[in-house]
């Protein structure tokens, strides 16, 4: 990871040497260097975000299903 933090460094420096105002890289750059940046996304995260999804993802396909149950039903009256 550092070595992205470097590379991002250098790239955000060359930056401002050619454009001294360009607001992005500044703000950027301030922000690698003040620590604040978020940390990388590891496997574990991944993979419990796309359980996550998918949970989701089943719980809408099964609301739909009991609605249309209901409907079918008649209970409405």
């Amino acid at each position: 990871m550092q070595d992205d933090l470097d590379m991002a460094v250098s790239f955000y420096l060359s930056t401002l040497a050619l454009q001294s105002t360009f607001e992005p890289a500044r703000d950027r750059l301030l922000s690698i260097q003040c620590g604040n940046y978020p940390p990388p996304k590891t496997d574990v995260v991944v993979a419990m975000e796309e359980e996550e999804e998918e949970a989701v993802g089943q719980e809408e396909v099964d609301g739909a299903g009991t609605e249309d149950e209901e409907g079918a039903k008649g209970g409405g009256v």
